[in-house]
């Protein structure tokens, strides 16, 4: 009995052993683009260097490279499309462009502050900031959903194929929205807001604003939610 109860705590710690030595890290390099696959979840933390840890299912099997300071993230071939419970955290110094496939999914908790970016979404992809930036370019396809919020000076966004910008609560001076094939834009502008809108696409505006243009075309829609 004493010998299985020793085998038994002797199971425990080993779990815990190995459970505590599944975070794997690595140096990467210098980049500022990004690229993620694979259902993979990515929370980015600005910092003084740049470096990954990744943790959860299957950490190994991730596979990280940087090609010409183009990071990108996704798993080996035998585990494709499995890294819904693989967990990274990406340690950046300066990222302009980002970019998600295949169910990945891309977060920040703290603000991204910068003069420009430029967010791509397609494949159900989905990515989730907090912004302090200047500029911003927004491309959502096929299913992906951004959600933004914050402030910038200009937006122009373009989604298509039932792609979602989740953008009301983004305090913009400038936007620019292009919404087509079923998809939805919720945007906000003090100043200007150009609305094209075509086959379906729905676009819902949270702001009143100086000055707006509209191109609508095939059955499109504006709702103006804060206005009677």
């Amino acid at each position: 009995m004493k010998k299985q109860v020793l085998f038994f705590f002797f199971g425990l710690i080993l779990t815990f052993n190995l459970f505590s030595q599944s975070i794997i890290e690595r140096n990467i390099g210098d980049f500022n683009r990004l690229k993620v696959y694979d259902l993979l979840n990515i929370e980015l933390i600005k910092s003084s260097s740049n470096k990954i840890e990744i943790s959860g299912e299957f950490p190994s099997y991730a596979v990280v490279k940087n090609k010409n300071g183009e990071l990108k993230i996704r798993m080996e071939l035998a585990k494709r499309f499995r890294g819904s419970k693989t967990n990274v955290k990406l340690y950046y110094q300066k990222i302009d462009k980002i970019n998600t496939h295949e169910g990945a999914i891309v977060f920040s908790k703290d603000t991204i502050k910068q003069e420009k970016i430029i967010i791509k979404a397609d494949s159900g992809s989905i990515q989730d900031y907090i912004l302090d930036v200047k500029e911003i370019s927004t491309k959502i396809n096929t299913g992906s959903i951004i959600y933004l919020t914050g402030r910038t000076d200009s937006h122009i966004g373009k989604t298509t194929t039932g792609g979602e910008i989740n953008a009301e609560t983004l305090q913009s001076e400038e936007s620019k929205i292009y919404v087509n094939t079923g998809s939805i834009a919720d945007v906000s502008a003090t100043d200007i807001l150009e609305l094209n809108i075509r086959t379906g696409g729905i676009v819902n505006v949270y702001s009143e604003t100086k000055r707006i243009k509209e191109n609508i075309r095939t059955g499109g829609k504006v709702v103006y939610v804060d206005k009677d």
